[in-house]
């Protein structure tokens, strides 16, 4: 399947180029028992955003200390404080517990609209086509394709999310509509690829 063959491909790859740059001031902490659950649970809490548009935002150095924060799953009742018009930049530094360091994990996400992931400035993955234009947007939900990534070096990494839902409107009338991300990271497993098939 070409899906699977690409994602097969991208953890080939990461293998091989020796994994990525790491951010500065890094502060890593000590592993245990829960850290991937804690690690986990640090995605589902408050990311940095911006609802501009620039290629700068996906940098490692790029400074984001002004940037407000939100939940990155967006729900409805955030969109008019977070100032939602399509497209949305989100920003998170993670630390990586030394034991899954120089590991393949993948990040799992899920959502309505199309992305761009980031990570130390690499773009890693794509999901439909994002796009500052309604017309242009391809919007995919990626759940159940895992995204690989082996994080090395240091424990800091930034993870930058490109994000566009411009059918934001018409789900506004569910219940607990999110317009944002769900997003976990968990060890790497080939099985995985049965859910392709």
């Amino acid at each position: 399947m070409k899906i699977a063959r690409t994602i097969i491909f991208i953890y080939i790859f990461l293998q091989v180029i020796g994994g990525f740059g790491h951010a500065q001031n890094s502060n890593p902490n000590e592993a245990n028992s829960k850290s991937k659950d804690s690690l986990s649970q640090s995605l589902k809490l408050k990311w940095k955003y911006n609802t501009n548009d620039k290629s700068d935002f996906a940098s490692v150095t790029y400074d984001d200390k002004n940037w407000p924060s939100t939940k990155i799953r967006m729900p409805v009742s955030d969109l008019k404080i977070i100032g939602f018009n399509g497209i949305i930049w989100f920003r998170s530094s993670v630390i990586i517990p030394k034991h899954l360091l120089n590991k393949t994990l993948c990040l799992n996400i899920s959502h309505n609209g199309a992305s761009e992931i980031y990570v130390d400035g690499i773009k890693i993955g794509v999901f439909g086509k994002v796009s500052s234009i309604e017309k242009d947007e391809v919007r995919f939900d990626p759940a159940g394709i895992p995204l690989p990534v082996v994080f090395r070096g240091d424990s800091s990494h930034m993870i930058a999310i490109r994000y566009s839902n411009h059918k934001v409107e018409q789900y506004i009338k569910w219940d607990e509509f999110n317009a944002g991300i769900e997003i976990n990271i968990e060890e790497f497993k080939l099985q995985f690829f049965d859910r392709l098939e």
